[in-house]
């Protein structure tokens, strides 16, 4: 890894970081009395191909890898870095309606490569080489009194290319696991600054409880649309869960995001099982750039539609203060084809998610 290329990642890495932050904690002024400044809830999302490929097949190809790490304040509470322009607003709003709202802030990166990382040259019957650093603005709506509804909008800017230090990410890790040094990062998407916006909703149905039986069952369905200069698409799809006190939002992923509060007075266990499907009409690290050329010919494009199953285990606890949660969540994801190309559609891949977030 080039010192320069090093250096350069870790400085902008470090300001995002201390942009969020400084944003997050700008000042009492736009927090109504009794909040504080402290936020309620924190959220760490890691996405890897790694996680699947002993059961479903190898590692390292098209999306490898993503890493989100969230903060969200207690409800009803508007951090400084809310433009003072809306905060007479969303006062209102939120004294006149029957709703939760919570903020939050996050920082992340996405990490996308071909199916071969061997050879340096450009290949044009798969996918592009691409990375995305980005922070963003969240938030979430739910009614009060129940908790079988959630709301969610994410505003999300960044950067994309070199400065977005996928590519030494991936060196780094897999020089210090031994693994295959990854070949083609000079083929990479071009630098080009990055907006997306996020919208989901989703709505459980009242669980049902088992006879003779600690397990309760319940259904939910969701959809939802994403639009910007790196993908824009509409989802929608099921969930099903099957095991005790199914009282809150089904944990999100880096894509569908889902930080609505857990403080848990008791445990909680359950698996589940979800079908989302995406009608895609773009996606820069498969069509190229909206804003720039390509860095290569290719002869790739998105399929229209794909699918995605989904199943996992989430395990939920109360923390050591009153009211504090815990919740650590392990999913499974087969997506099916997402492009095609002269050489046949791409093959159904594997990712899997683990997530650890903690609600005061």
């Amino acid at each position: 890894m080039k010192p320069v290329q090093t250096i350069c990642c870790s400085a902008v890495v470090a300001a995002v970081l201390l942009l969020s932050a400084s944003g997050a904690h700008a000042g009492k002024e736009g927090i109504p009395s009794g909040c504080g400044e402290k936020e309620n809830g924190t959220h760490i999302l890691w996405e890897n191909d790694l996680f699947t490929s002993k059961l479903l097949g190898r590692s390292d190809k098209w999306y490898t890898n993503g890493i989100k790490l969230a903060s969200s304040y207690k409800p009803n509470c508007i951090p400084g870095w809310v433009p003072d322009q809306l905060h007479d607003t969303l006062s209102s709003v939120m004294n006149d309606q029957e709703y939760d709202l919570v903020f939050g802030f996050a920082v992340g990166q996405l990490m996308f490569t071909p199916k071969n990382l061997t050879t340096p040259l450009p290949q044009p019957m798969d996918r592009f080489w691409g990375g995305l650093l980005y922070t963003g603005m969240l938030v979430q709506r739910q009614p009060k009194g129940h908790r079988d509804e959630l709301e969610t909008l994410e505003v999300d800017y960044g950067v994309t290319g070199p400065l977005s230090g996928a590519e030494q990410l991936q060196k780094l890790i897999h020089s210090l696991s031994k693994s295959t040094s990854p070949q083609g990062w000079n083929n990479q998407i071009r630098t080009e600054p990055a907006i997306q916006i996020t919208y989901s909703r989703t709505v459980h149905t009242p669980q049902h409880r088992i006879s003779g039986s600690p397990l309760s069952v319940d259904f939910a369905w969701h959809y939802g649309a994403v639009g910007g200069t790196l993908f824009d698409y509409v989802n929608g799809g099921l969930t099903a869960r099957l095991g005790t006190k199914l009282t809150d939002i089904t944990p999100g992923t880096i894509e569908n995001p889902a930080i609505g509060q857990f403080s848990k007075i008791d445990s909680a266990a359950y698996l589940l099982a979800r079908l989302d499907m995406k009608g895609i009409v773009h996606n820069t690290f498969i069509d190229g750039s909206m804003l720039r050329t390509a860095p290569h010919v290719s002869y790739v494009s998105s399929k229209q539609i794909v699918p995605q199953l989904t199943f996992g285990m989430v395990l939920e606890w109360q923390g050591k203060g009153e009211g504090e949660g815990r919740r650590v969540s392990i999913l499974f994801h087969r997506r099916g084809s997402e492009f095609r190309s002269p050489a046949g559609p791409a093959p159904i891949f594997n990712f899997g998610t683990i997530a650890y977030e903690w609600d005061m």
